[in-house]
């Protein structure tokens, strides 16, 4: 019998040249740099967003241009007269121009400044925001109140397009206040011979 004789090879070793040694060196350090500079970056970062602003800069004030409404009480009782038959005005207050709220047209209205107003007040206040531009009235209360005003002048031109859009926000504010308070002047005409409605 013949034997075999099988010649055994070594079994093939992974050559590890040194080329490609150094090039796995080489992706480590350079991955490992990458991973170092990457945290140093976050971590900075998040230090300073943590970090509390402190700037010599302050905000400028803003400054808002209205008068400060006073916090004087106003006198009882009503301020202008109600309409009557044969107004008689005193000499002090022909040359005067009155007005309940004589800065309608310069700022805004507040509840402040009507909560002390006679419901005869409130209504003629609303109102001279529209007289101001000359509007003629169908109730005879407001019609004769305004006659008897020197400054009031019809304009048989008016429309409501005259009046800034502050005037419509206080008349609005004005009349929705009146509803409010439930007050019985609102759509009602005491006329001009009537006292003090």
């Amino acid at each position: 019998m013949k034997e075999k004789i099988t010649e055994q090879l070594p079994q093939a070793q992974p050559t590890i040249t040194p080329s490609s040694q150094t090039s796995t060196w080489i992706l480590i350090v350079v991955g490992g740099l990458i991973a170092i500079a990457g945290g140093v970056y976050f971590g900075l970062g998040t230090a300073k967003r943590f970090e509390p602003v402190i700037s010599d800069k302050q905000p400028k004030p803003t400054y808002i241009s209205q008068p400060i409404p006073t916090t004087e009480p106003k006198p009882s009782g009503s301020i202008i007269p109600a309409p009557s038959g044969t107004p008689s005005p005193s000499p002090d207050t022909t040359d005067k121009e009155e007005h309940v709220l004589d800065f309608s047209d310069t700022r805004v209205i507040t509840e402040n400044d009507l909560i002390s107003l006679t419901p005869w007040e409130l209504k003629v206040a609303r109102n001279e925001i529209y007289a101001l531009h000359g509007r003629e009235f169908v109730h005879q209360d407001l019609s004769c109140y305004f006659d008897n005003q020197a400054w009031y002048q019809i304009n048989s031109g008016y429309t409501d397009s005259e009046l800034s859009i502050l005037e419509t926000t206080n008349a609005t504010f004005i009349l929705n206040y009146e509803k409010e308070i439930n007050s019985p002047l609102i759509n009602k005409d005491s006329g001009c011979d009537q006292g003090n409605p």
